[in-house]
């Protein structure tokens, strides 16, 4: 099971679709990515920035999926993903998926 959901969440389509799909909603948080502001959005795939992120992003869902039963492992990266998105002033609810 495990392989499996890292394979549906690693695949480039679905999570490029995704954050494509949470700027389109919600064009404030675009705002907030210096590199990525003034990308039109049909235009996002094509910009390293935004696939690095994406990447970043997927990185960091696998390996807390992976570690699910190792917090030790999972809880450091976490934490520091949480102190690099509190120093650019992103809120927690901004992480809610709906």
């Amino acid at each position: 099971v495990t392989r499996l959901a890292i394979n549906a969440i690693y695949s480039k389509s679905n999570s490029s679709f995704s954050f494509s799909s949470l700027f389109k909603e919600h064009p404030e948080y675009q705002s907030q990515f210096p590199k990525l502001k003034d990308i039109p959005y049909d235009k996002l795939d094509a910009n390293k920035s935004f696939t690095h992120h994406v990447n970043a992003v997927v990185l960091a869902i696998a390996n807390s999926v992976v570690n699910l039963k190792n917090p030790n492992a999972v809880l450091p990266e976490l934490e520091k993903l949480g102190t690099s998105h509190q120093r650019r002033n992103i809120r927690p609810e901004q992480f809610e998926v709906s």
